[in-house]
């Protein structure tokens, strides 16, 4: 099972030392309060990450020889999915699209890639050394 967790922090230097952290060993054990951190933050959505993908070329997509796709809301978790297999598309679930409904990231490119409006810089204070 894979999920994306949004934080939301009322200090921003608490959000910028855990991202810092995080980005510099990521796979390091996260503190919780019962570990006695000293980050104070709000879980404020949970999301299903999708792991399995609408295969286009099993030919479910052509309707009368022509490359016809349609798309609906899933039930489950809410994802725009192949309305005739139910599966999202793989590049929908790479996130570039989330720009539209939560901004724009602050992190640079080379550490979440997705879309970014052209000539776009990451603030100094978002940009991390990941040596």
């Amino acid at each position: 099972m894979a999920v994306y967790v949004l934080l939301a922090f009322d200090d921003d230097d608490q959000a910028h030392t855990l991202v810092e952290d995080m980005l510099r060993t990521p796979y390091a054990d996260i503190l919780t309060p019962s570990q006695e951190n000293n980050v104070h933050a709000t879980v404020r959505g949970v999301w299903k990450k999708p792991t399995l993908f609408c295969d286009p070329s099993d030919g479910h997509l052509k309707s009368k020889g022509k490359f016809s796709h349609s798309f609906s809301r899933g039930k489950k978790y809410g994802w725009w999915v192949c309305a005739q297999c139910g599966k999202p598309r793989e590049a929908w679930a790479r996130g570039n699209a989330w720009y539209t409904a939560l901004g724009t990231n602050l992190l640079s490119k080379e550490i979440a890639p997705e879309y970014r409006p052209p000539g776009w810089e990451s603030p100094a204070e978002w940009r991390f050394d990941n040596d």
